[in-house]
């Protein structure tokens, strides 16, 4: 049988969370962080997603034979973790510049990160996560 390996890049925002693994729309296993698992399917024609949560990645579609093996990784949207840690670093600056300074328009700093999460969570919620394919 022709196997497919799957790797779940080490990752901040999603640590707690398992991704579920769907191969033609049904669920093959799940993948926690920074972990590499192998599954055997059959040959021919397929689609891969992942999802967490009521978020997913898009369809990967490919192709394989009786004696192939293909690798995957998944990870999440590209600058995720910077986007976490920029929000909290600017939610702590707003708190501490107002208990010290009574300045107390530092929060709108963090519009465009809320926004921007936004996107991932409602419209582009397909978007989350990313499957790239190894060569």
């Amino acid at each position: 049988m022709a196997k497919i390996g799957i790797t779940r890049k080490n990752e901040w925002i999603n640590r707690f969370r398992n991704y579920g693994i769907y191969l033609d729309g049904r669920t093959i296993g799940t993948i926690s962080n920074n972990e590499t698992r192998e599954f055997e399917i059959p040959s021919g024609p397929h689609t891969l997603t992942a999802k967490i949560d009521w978020c997913g990645s898009k369809t990967h579609s490919f192709s394989i034979n009786e004696i192939e093996r293909k690798e995957f990784s998944f990870s999440g949207f590209k600058y995720a973790s910077y986007l976490i840690r920029i929000t909290g670093g600017i939610i702590a600056l707003h708190f501490i510049l107002k208990h010290l300074f009574e300045i107390d328009f530092l929060i709108w700093l963090i519009t465009p990160a809320f926004l921007f999460l936004g996107y991932y969570f409602t419209i582009g919620r397909n978007d989350y996560l990313i499957i790239e394919e190894s060569s």
